[in-house]
């Protein structure tokens, strides 16, 4: 799956939301679902007005925009450049600062360090190697002790409740066979212990509350 084409192309819609696929039962999330995952994201990043926080795969800015309310900075990076514009026209500030980069090349002039990095709604687009070296970019320029926040990753547990009937899951599987499946991989849990006992870290698991749009297949 081309993923820099498909974003680009998802650019075009006029609703933010669609434009980085947030959506619920068919149509774009709800304001108050909005509302509830930036709290819950604030919460999970324990934002503090001294933070520098890095969005990686941030899309069209909007979410960054509201976590900026909670802390110094926010970088904001993805490989869509059609995303980035609408980004920049919309959101970028003094302190809120938008580039083009592919998550598991990230750079920073002057060797900047973040104090919190976000990854949201977007694990499910990288393979195993591919999501090892996103982890392993991230770490490297996160500061002693930041926190790293991969959010609304589908679950491989919670495969056969997105996937209810025989026919949807022989579905999903060719569509992923023939790389053409725009909902991604689902994650188990152990590929991600696997991928942090490779690079020297511990992570933990966290489900999510009832009121966020996903939590019914997803996890943090």
């Amino acid at each position: 799956m081309n993923w820099k084409k498909y974003w680009d192309r998802k650019a075009e819609n006029e609703d933010l939301h669609l434009q980085v696929g947030r959506i619920s039962k068919g149509a774009s999330i709800r304001e108050q679902e909005f509302v509830t995952t930036v709290s819950h994201l604030v919460a999970l990043l324990q934002l503090d007005k001294e933070d520098h926080l890095l969005d990686v795969c941030c899309g069209n800015g909007m979410l960054g925009s509201q976590l900026a309310n909670y802390c110094m900075t926010v970088t904001g990076v993805d490989q869509s450049e059609e995303l980035i514009k609408i980004a920049v026209k919309n959101f970028q500030s003094d302190t809120h600062r938008f580039f083009v980069q592919q998550a598991d090349k990230l750079y920073f002039k002057n060797a900047q360090l973040f104090d919190k990095i976000l990854l949201h709604f977007s694990f499910q687009y990288f393979n195993y190697l591919k999501g090892r070296e996103v982890i392993r970019q991230m770490l490297k320029v996160a500061k002693p002790g930041a926190i790293i926040v991969i959010s609304d990753i589908p679950d491989a547990a919670k495969f056969n409740i997105y996937c209810k009937t025989f026919k949807s899951q022989v579905k999903y599987h060719l569509r992923q066979l023939l790389g053409i499946n725009i909902m991604g991989k689902f994650w188990k849990r152990e590929e991600l212990e696997k991928i942090c006992a490779e690079l020297g870290v511990k992570g933990e698991f966290l489900e999510q509350p009832s009121p966020l749009p996903y939590a019914w297949y997803r996890f943090d």
